[in-house]
This record gives C-alpha cells, structure tokens and sequence, in this order.
C-alpha cells in the first residue's frame, strides 16, 4: 500500500482532539460550562497557545464569556474594559482572524499598553466564531512570546474555531430551549395555585399573573417563581401581590 495516509490503526491526533472537543461541548451543563471547555482544549491543542479566552457581544459590548486561567480573565477584563482590542475587532470589523505581536501592534494602544504592563502576554490569535455567517462569538488565543503562533497553530486554532462555533451555537439553543421549558413549568405551577385557592380558570390565572407583572413591572416567569417558592414548605418568601 502507498501514500502519505497514517494507518487506521494510528488517527489523526488533532482529529481525535477536536472529537474530543465536540463531545466536551455537548455533554456540558449549561453554555457557560461549554466555553471554559473550548477555552482549555485550545491551550492544549494549538501550538504556542498559553492562555485562552472567549467572548461575546452582550447589547453592543464585549463581555468575557469563558477563560482558562487568571491571565486569560485579566486581557479579557481589559480589552472589554477598554471597548478595544483584537476580539472586538474579529467580532464587528467583519474578518475572521487577527494575529497580532503586541510588542509591535500600533492599533488599539490602550489595549496593548495594558496588556504588556499587566501580563506575560505578547502575542495574540484572536477567530471569529460563526455559523451560517452570524457570529457567535471570538475565540482569543494568547502566547507569552512574540511571534507565538506560526502556520502549524494557526491551522489548528482554526480547525478549533470551526468545531467550537458549531457546537458552542448547539448548547446556547440547548440552554434557550432548557430555560423556555423551565419557565412553562413554572408558569403552570403558578397558575394551578392561583386556580385552587382563587377558584378562577386556567385563562383568568394567567391574566391574573400579566396583570401583576405589569404592575409591579417584574416579569410573568419571575413572578410566577416568587408565588411558587412562597408555598413550599419551610419558605420565607412572600408571596407577590396578585390582588385584582
């Protein structure tokens, strides 16, 4: 047999990797958990990576969603204090990448000030999460050398940043659909109380519960939440006001 193709017998360790990676997403518990597990297998699978990040747009700003170590916090911390920096960039410039060296980067100085002042930081890889070109969120990639990743890291990083997006957009539905589930329930929890101790329809303790919510301007969930914890055993929570 010829060719370059490893055997069967010896798979691709990046491959396997990101099989790794796929799997660590699915099965975590909530989409928060999802990022700290993209944010620890890049520094173990890309070249030259020490710390890594990740962050999202939150109402127009950048917020840190997920870090593998305090270094990682600390440039997040930053570039999200100063409203600049390479993830930021990758997120609203419309490009998929930024390789950066901070020892020589002219751009976004308060940023690269800081982040040479405050951390061991020099070099930084920062990809554009996406799927189905809507943007996901970025995942930074730091070294503490200048010039830390070269075509073999940036390779991997980006086969990384593939497999993450996909997968990181799969656990926020999950969480989305988890949490709209959770509120039905509460919500039907909430009005069978109303029903039994007010003798009124499903229909009526539901306008019941809209009707509190605008006044007290709390949301339908959240008041419903309240009402629930107020009957069960042992609670200290007042029950809300629902009174015509």
């Amino acid at each position: 047999m010829t060719g370059s193709h490893a055997p069967l017998d010896q798979p691709d360790p990046v491959a396997t990797a990101l099989a790794d990676v796929a799997h660590a997403i699915v099965g975590a518990e909530g989409v928060d958990l999802a990022f700290e597990q993209v944010a620890a297998f890049a520094v173990d699978l890309v070249p030259g990576c020490d710390h890594s990040g990740l962050a999202i747009l939150h109402r127009g700003r950048l917020r840190a969603a997920g870090a593998n170590d305090d270094v990682s916090l600390a440039v997040e911390a930053i570039q999200e204090a100063r409203g600049e920096g390479p993830g930021l960039e990758v997120l609203t410039g419309g490009g998929g990448s930024e390789l950066v060296d901070l020892t020589s980067e002219p751009r976004w100085p308060g940023f690269v000030e800081r982040v040479l002042a405050e951390t061991p930081v020099r070099s930084v890889l920062s990809l554009r999460l996406e799927v189905q070109g809507r943007a996901t969120g970025a995942l930074d990639l730091y070294g503490d050398r200048p010039d830390a990743f070269g075509a073999r890291g940036m390779q991997v990083a980006s086969l990384l940043g593939a497999h993450a997006a996909v997968g990181l957009a799969s656990a926020r539905e999950v969480d989305q659909l988890r949490a709209a589930l959770e509120s039905r329930d509460v919500i039907a929890t909430a009005k069978g109380i109303l029903m039994a101790r007010q003798g009124i329809s499903d229909d009526e303790a539901f306008s019941a519960l809209c009707r509190a919510s605008r006044r007290s301007n709390i949301r339908v969930r959240d008041l419903a939440e309240q009402l629930v914890q107020s009957y069960r055993p042992g609670s200290s929570t007042g029950s809300p006001d629902l009174t015509p």
